[in-house]
């Protein structure tokens, strides 16, 4: 319930337009909070609510600016997403977001990003848990790093590695 209703009050109230979390105003984050903290019951006191919310609201952000890409990217030219464009945002704000996806400089940092991704010859499985949370749990079970390595790096869909080079390793 908490999430889903952030996540109406970040599309019903932000402006997507912003690139980043980062980069939208204090104002208008205060005032997405004051709107979150009129929805619940928190103890401003405690720093864990405030750390919370504020995570909450950017975590929506983040997927819902995720989600107009992937409409954007949807269309089969820059021109048919700025002609069709989408109800979830204001006209102007689409506009402005299809600039900066059709830019050269947005284009050339996505091929950069994509192409280091490719480069990585070993890929892990374990999803957003960093890997020092994951070992600290599987040392309480058992402190074998040669079982931790595998399961960082098996796949239980296809039931093997998610590389060669990863199959070697081990």
């Amino acid at each position: 319930m908490f999430t889903t209703r952030v996540s109406w009050i970040v599309k019903q109230y932000c402006d997507m337009s912003y690139k980043r979390w980062s980069d939208v105003p204090q104002t208008i984050k205060e005032e997405l909070i004051d709107r979150v903290r009129s929805d619940f019951v928190f103890d401003w006191d405690r720093e864990n609510h405030r750390l919370t919310v504020t995570k909450a609201l950017r975590k929506c952000f983040n997927s819902f600016h995720h989600d107009l890409h992937k409409i954007y990217q949807s269309y089969g030219s820059h021109e048919e997403a700025l002609a069709h464009g989408t109800s979830l945002v204001d006209p102007i704000v689409w506009v402005k977001l299809c600039g900066r996806w059709g830019s050269d400089a947005f284009k050339k940092i996505s091929a950069q990003n994509r192409e280091n991704r490719n480069k990585q010859a070993i890929n892990h499985t374990s999803g957003r848990k960093s890997f020092v949370r994951l070992l600290e749990q599987k040392c309480t079970e058992n402190g074998n790093l040669v079982d931790f390595y595998k399961e960082t790096r098996w796949s239980k869909k296809k039931n093997k590695f998610v590389t060669d080079a990863t199959e070697e390793t081990y």
